[in-house]
């Protein structure tokens, strides 16, 4: 009867011991599908126009998104942009619609010009103008972490207002 119930209870453990690894293993499949949806994403909405660190234009935050759900977010930084991703796709796992920019929308060229994009029309128009081909030569792994800055601030700075 003992050896009944030390084998009973070895079964046990180690059927509690595979399910709490097997939800550890669905949590972090979770996690690396919903980064791999940022990265994607980002990559998506930058190349759309030869936008961030690789392209020839800039966004100027504030920009507005809009989801799939017809929801929309306005962000003040790329990292509040992943972050908006990031929790839209937790809530929304099954949906496979990319989001989009909102217009109008500014972003600033090479030479500190504002230009203002009232379209996804005058996006793609904008994009064929920059010579870069960063996006035609690259995938969206790891896109989210290249950092987006295609400028460095030097210090002091002089605001004018």
């Amino acid at each position: 009867m003992k050896r009944g119930l030390l084998k009973m209870g070895i079964i046990l453990s180690m059927g509690i011991g595979l399910l709490y690894v097997g939800c550890t293993e669905k949590t972090d499949l979770n996690d690396t599908l919903i980064e791999d949806y940022v990265d994607k994403t980002l990559f998506d909405l930058e190349s759309q126009g030869n936008l961030g660190k690789f392209g020839c234009f800039e966004f100027v935050f504030p920009i507005t998104v809009e989801f799939a759900d017809g929801t929309t977010s306005e962000v003040e930084s790329y990292e509040e942009l992943k972050t908006a991703i990031r929790t839209w796709k937790a809530e929304n796992p099954d949906s496979r619609i990319k989001l989009s920019l909102g217009y109008p929308l500014d972003v600033l060229s090479e030479d500190g010009t504002i230009i203002t994009i009232e379209s996804k029309e005058n996006l793609r128009r904008l994009r064929s103008q920059c010579r870069r081909s960063f996006f035609d030569r690259h995938g969206h792994k790891g896109h989210g972490k290249r950092g987006h800055r295609c400028y460095k601030l030097v210090y002091p700075l002089s605001l004018a207002f």
